[in-house]
């Protein structure tokens, strides 16, 4: 699942905004990868893949203990974020000899994360390496994604490997959901704005689909309040996206799926030009932050942090 959006300041700051959707309870923290940091890609069949060292320093969620990101931004103010594309990701076939500049479907977000510093840079660079068909063995699949990438100057590019091949489109409205491609939704979006100019109404639909929930983000989005200052477009998209979050029990799986209810296990947002990640959990609602220019850029280790799913309530008492 998962629904990603962008907001944009009357002074032109930018914060991009996800929510991290699952089907079982999935173990998450925030790590920062500090500059100089050794990492290595996977290929297909336990094959290694590329080896590469850290230019800048990133701040991001990761998931099962691994130093990977599902979502996140740089010290230069690239965001980078992965979602689940199912039934359309099909990626690039790894030649003998390949196994040097391959990554996993799920090395993606860190690799450009730790590597470039703006979309044009970060699409340049996707032209140079090869995604391959690697399982994720937390999880026991190839996870289908897709990515969406933001950089300072309000840029934003959704990758998506389609027929084995890395397919970049530009992104005007900045809301990213799942399947079908991105193309599809544009176009579909364009469908409720000719209904809209029929009508005088936009009919904006419910439901946690993802074509649902791209009209939706778009349509919030596009008919946000103006506001002057990052923190406010922060606490903007946290209410935008609860429009889109999916509460425990909503989508119950199959009976012999052997995987608990689809739902909203975090959401967060990232003010782009300061590197602060905010985030909430399901089960604690108090938004948390995290300041990457605060963090020792150059440590010779990772930072985790905890995300405490455990709420946070402040009793009040009679004076």
């Amino acid at each position: 699942m998962c629904t990603a959006i962008r907001l944009t300041t009357t002074s032109g700051a930018v914060v991009y905004a996800r929510t991290i959707d699952f089907a079982a309870e999935t173990p998450c923290d925030v790590i920062v990868v500090p500059r100089r940091y050794a990492l290595m890609g996977a290929a297909p069949c336990g094959e290694p893949g590329m080896i590469w060292t850290s230019t800048y320093a990133a701040v991001g969620i990761n998931t099962h203990g691994l130093p990977i990101l599902i979502d996140g931004l740089n010290e230069k103010g690239l965001a980078v974020g992965a979602l689940y594309h199912p039934g359309y990701a099909t990626y690039q076939y790894v030649r003998a000899g390949d196994g040097a500049r391959t990554l996993a479907p799920m090395d993606v977000p860190i690799w450009l994360l730790t590597r470039f510093a703006s979309v044009d840079a970060a699409v340049t660079g996707l032209q140079d390496v090869v995604v391959g068909r690697t399982v994720f063995e937390p999880l026991g699949i190839v996870p289908p994604l897709h990515y969406v990438v933001h950089d300072t100057h309000g840029r934003c590019a959704v990758v998506e490997f389609i027929d084995g091949a890395v397919t970049i489109h530009d992104n005007p409205v900045g809301v990213v959901t799942n399947a079908p491609d991105f193309q599809w939704h544009l176009a579909n979006l364009r469908h409720h704005l000719s209904q809209k100019a029929a009508s005088g109404t936009l009919s904006i639909p419910g439901g946690f689909t993802p074509p649902a929930r791209f009209v939706r983000a778009a349509a919030f989005t596009q008919t946000a309040a103006p506001v002057d200052t990052a923190e406010e477009a922060v606490q903007q998209a946290f209410h935008i996206l609860g429009h889109c979050e999916i509460p425990r029990g909503r989508l119950r799986p199959r009976p012999d799926d052997g995987v608990g209810c689809n739902h909203t296990s975090c959401t967060s947002a990232v003010d782009i030009a300061s590197g602060r990640l905010y985030f909430h959990t399901y089960g604690n609602r108090r938004v948390r932050m995290v300041d990457l220019m605060k963090m020792r850029l150059d440590a010779s280790a990772l930072a985790i942090f905890a995300m405490d799913t455990h709420e946070d309530v402040q009793e009040l008492m009679a004076p």
